[in-house]
């Protein structure tokens, strides 16, 4: 398994006032970490969403991955699907947005 792609995996906080600029501002939480990128054929979304037009991929990161809103892979952005924990690295079901 390559960890050859470099992601941006993106988490939303809630918004939050800052009096510096005297507005609301939200907050993201950005980790750059490179995975290993596989897009999922017809069989498999068939299988996972009954539907081919998912344009669905699988993302394995090394280590304990967080629960993130977004991912943006390239300069495409992807939504979570589904995501599995494993013991020495984290896997992502993406979809694109």
């Amino acid at each position: 398994m390559r960890f050859d792609k470099l992601a941006t995996f993106v988490k939303v906080h809630e918004e939050e006032y800052n009096p510096a600029i005297g507005g609301m501002e939200s907050n993201k939480e950005e980790d750059e970490l490179y995975c290993s990128y596989r897009s999922l054929g017809i069989k498999e979304q068939n299988e996972l969403f009954g539907k081919v037009d998912v344009n669905a991929a699988s993302l394995v990161i090394k280590g304990q991955g967080k629960d993130y809103d977004y991912i943006i892979l390239g300069e495409n952005k992807h939504r979570v699907l589904a995501v599995q924990r494993f013991r020495n690295k984290t896997g992502y079901l993406i979809g694109e947005v």
